[in-house]
């Protein structure tokens, strides 16, 4: 498994960003790291374990979501820490995912090649990625829900604030002033 680093030469936006990266890459999986956020060691190793694991029984996984700790710019947590729940991962229809039950983070996503080869490009005014995929999911895949923590968002001014908003209100979001 080979991991590219792209660099754009002037500011495509976050999903002009996103179009690039999927334009560019050939791998199966997309595991979106923006610059403020602190990946643990093992994020992407784990990813790929679970996701291989899960795809032998639920063929139909397209995307997957990870847990993470919402920090300040100090690191230090926002929300009191809840139990973890135990290792391990569930996958739940792509479809449940939005009545609007299920809060997440998009920086905690992960989505497979084949969920944006069906749809194609994504309007590079949208301003938001994470939205638009979790409405592709929704039309045609599963989710991958891993349990472990492997990762942690800051939250810092001028950055995004909503980590218990539902995919209802992020894709909302993500459409907001596209003409």
């Amino acid at each position: 498994r080979r991991v590219t680093c792209l660099r754009n030469e002037s500011n495509l936006g976050i999903v002009g960003t996103f179009n690039r990266l999927m334009a560019e890459s050939s791998g199966e999986l997309c595991v979106v790291h923006c610059g403020d956020d602190i990946a643990h060691p093992d994020r992407v190793s784990e990813i790929v374990r679970c996701w291989d694991e899960a795809a032998k029984r639920h063929p139909n996984v397209a995307a997957a979501m990870t847990r993470c700790r919402l920090v300040d710019g100090d690191m230090r947590a926002l929300f009191p820490a809840s139990a973890d729940e135990p290792a391990g991962w569930r996958v739940v229809s792509g479809d449940s995912t939005w009545d609007g039950g299920l809060a997440y983070h998009g920086a905690a996503a992960v989505y497979s090649r084949r969920l944006y080869d069906r749809f194609g490009a994504m309007d590079p005014r949208a301003k938001f990625e994470d939205g638009l995929m979790f409405f592709r999911l929704a039309l045609v895949g599963d989710l991958l829900l891993i349990n472990e923590r492997l990762f942690d968002y800051r939250s810092v001014d001028g950055a995004s604030t909503t980590y218990h908003a539902t995919l209802r209100s992020m894709a909302d979001a993500a459409v907001k002033d596209v003409a």
